[in-house]
């Protein structure tokens, strides 16, 4: 008889490392597409640019800050006036547990 003994954050950590290799932009949630007209528009590498910036420098600008708690620990993206996350890539605040990978991550 064997257990599962992995914990359940790789599944949001392989996430967040999809989101680092592959980017497309054309296809539509639902509708057939020909894999063969895809482009990718992130580079094949873990080169982690979904929390960082392009020249490889660590994110810092106000314009993606990160809210903290009371006590100065790191609770979530800054968001704008609707609600919407201050990020590099919108994906990474799908769902709770990858926002708070990347979040970690960026702290």
């Amino acid at each position: 008889e064997s257990q599962n003994t992995s914990a359940a954050g790789y599944t949001y950590l392989a996430q967040l490392l999809s989101h680092d290799l592959n980017l497309e932009e054309t296809s539509v949630l639902g509708q057939p597409v020909d894999p063969r007209r895809l482009v990718n528009l992130n580079t094949p590498f873990i080169d982690l640019d979904t929390l960082y910036d392009f020249n490889g420098s660590r994110v810092v600008d106000e314009d993606f800050a990160i809210e903290t708690t009371p006590s100065g620990l790191p609770r979530d993206f800054a968001r704008d006036e609707s609600g919407k996350a201050i990020t590099l890539d919108q994906r990474n605040d799908q769902n709770r547990l990858v926002s708070q990978v990347t979040v970690a991550l960026m702290s």
